[in-house]
């Protein structure tokens, strides 16, 4: 058991992983993809928890953790190396798998 900085953490992990789950600070969405992407395997999957945020994310805003939702959702979706889907469960779920 690790305990500290999520994404220095992860940054740090040896290795690469078949399943990484991303609920961290929300501003801290970006960063933590990128970081992400690259210690999945081919074909692992990254769940991400809060993807809808209440349905901020389809508003206009300046809030740093409504726009961090936003920019991941971009970015996840538009990444040459994931397939990602977004589930409408309760506060939303995207699950990406690495090609």
């Amino acid at each position: 058991v690790s305990v500290g900085n999520a994404l220095e953490l992860l940054r740090k992990s040896r290795g690469t992983f078949d399943l990484i789950f991303i609920d961290v600070d929300k501003h801290q969405y970006p960063a933590a993809l990128k970081i992400a992407v690259e210690k999945l395997n081919r074909g692992g999957l990254l769940i991400t928890d809060n993807t809808l945020w209440s349905g901020k994310v389809t508003r206009q805003t300046r809030d740093a953790e409504t726009r961090g939702v936003q920019r991941y959702n971009a970015m996840a979706f538009s990444h040459p190396r994931l397939d990602s889907v977004l589930i409408p469960l309760r506060d939303g779920v995207t699950i990406s798998r690495k090609r």
